[in-house]
């Protein structure tokens, strides 16, 4: 039988580390001045944020940077403001890897119409690879009053695949 263990003084926040940390910094210095803004993260070889509590193998991930910008969309409601965040995230791979890096990049792409992200009015996922790089795209609209949850639920997304056993 599986036993969990949750230490005593264990609080549940996730937001209090990297990458949602940095992102919610950033975001909230945009306030007001989200449309053609962007906020990009580069997550270092080194062992620090995002990094802590994975063990990422530099010959399928190297190089990782995280990309959002946001335009504002047209929208019938006067009161409401729709946002179109543009998330990417890419990386590079040792090219001996390629065809373990490609089967990845298929299996995201075969499950896209499974991604769930509350408040989303519409979604796309897109991937594309060079000989030694990978760039996987989501387009989300939401209103926005919603954004900043979008995004902190795609670094989320992002954190679940980094967490992919190899």
């Amino acid at each position: 039988m599986p036993i969990v263990y949750i230490p005593e003084n264990s609080h549940y926040d996730p937001l209090s580390h990297d990458p949602y940390l940095s992102f919610n910094k950033q975001f909230c210095d945009m306030a007001g001045r989200l449309d053609s803004s962007s906020i990009k993260i580069h997550i270092s070889d080194k062992k620090n944020g995002l990094k802590d509590g994975f063990s990422l193998d530099q010959d399928y991930f190297n190089d990782v940077n995280l990309k959002f910008l946001f335009s504002y969309m047209p929208n019938e409601c006067k009161d409401q403001k729709d946002v179109l965040v543009h998330h990417e995230l890419s990386y590079g791979f040792d090219p001996d890897f390629l065809e373990s890096v490609m089967d990845t990049s298929e299996d995201i792409s075969d499950r896209a119409d499974y991604f769930y992200i509350p408040e989303v009015k519409h979604l796309e996922m897109t991937s594309r690879m060079t000989s030694k790089h990978v760039f996987l795209t989501v387009n989300a609209l939401s209103t926005e009053e919603n954004v900043q949850m979008v995004c902190n639920q795609l670094l989320s997304h992002d954190i679940a695949f980094f967490a992919r056993g190899w």
